[in-house]
């Protein structure tokens, strides 16, 4: 595994799926993690539903992603593997809330 750098960016995804969708949208979520093997720049990747949601506000699955940098981040944002998946989710999900934040050294520990 890279060693992460003081410019990475983790890449939060929470999914909330249609209604009837749940059981179809977990597959579908955990095919993300295998990207790694795809798209370079891809340091960390998790995905799955969540043990929990009732307080989740209906987001019931989730990903997370670290990225070398921002521009591993942009090419996995306009990648075909990456917008192949995306297009496969929109049939599933209500919404999806995305969050980028910039990782520190200080936070990988």
């Amino acid at each position: 595994m890279a060693e992460s750098n003081n410019n990475s960016v983790t890449h939060v995804v929470l999914f909330r799926p249609r209604a009837g969708q749940h059981d179809a949208l977990t597959p579908l979520v955990a095919r993300f993690p295998a990207l790694r093997e795809q798209i370079a720049g891809i340091e960390h990747a998790a995905a799955g539903p969540a043990l929990a949601s009732e307080a989740a506000r209906g987001y019931t699955h989730a990903l997370v992603m670290r990225f070398a940098d921002t521009a591993a981040l942009q090419a996995y944002e306009s990648h075909p593997e990456h917008e192949a998946l995306v297009g496969e989710l929109r049939e599933l999900v209500e919404q999806f809330l995305v969050l980028d934040v910039p990782t520190t050294q200080e936070a990988l520990r």
